[in-house]
């Protein structure tokens, strides 16, 4: 789980790749200040530092119909992004952070009291 980080750490001073492929090339990783600069991922000593994406999606549980959604529920999850891309996605690897209730997909403001 921490070789995201010593890749990171690695490739500090080498220039950034034209394509990023993994979210620790990319320049807000190797730039995000911790509560000491430069040492949220970068600079980590002995301890683990994790970084997850947050992803929100509505969907439909009776199915569409000719009319189109009738009721939507929705999902917070996460994901490690330390995790090599060919297991990051995967059912196990996923952490269901919340289930939001249904009948109608929540406005911004009420899906912020989710977050």
């Amino acid at each position: 789980m921490d070789e995201a980080c010593d890749d990171l750490m690695d490739s500090i001073n080498s220039p950034l790749p034209p394509f990023v492929k993994n979210p620790f090339e990319a320049q807000f990783l190797h730039s995000f200040g911790g509560p000491k600069p430069e040492t949220l991922f970068i600079n980590r000593g002995e301890e683990g530092r994790y970084a997850f994406a947050l992803h929100v999606d509505f969907f439909n549980p009776e199915g569409m119909n000719v009319q189109g959604a009738s009721t939507s529920c929705g999902i917070i999850s996460m994901a490690c992004l330390n995790l090599p891309l060919d297991i990051r996605y995967k059912l196990e690897n996923m952490y269901l952070a919340d289930i939001i209730p249904g009948p109608k997909q929540l406005s911004l403001e009420n899906l912020n009291h989710y977050i």
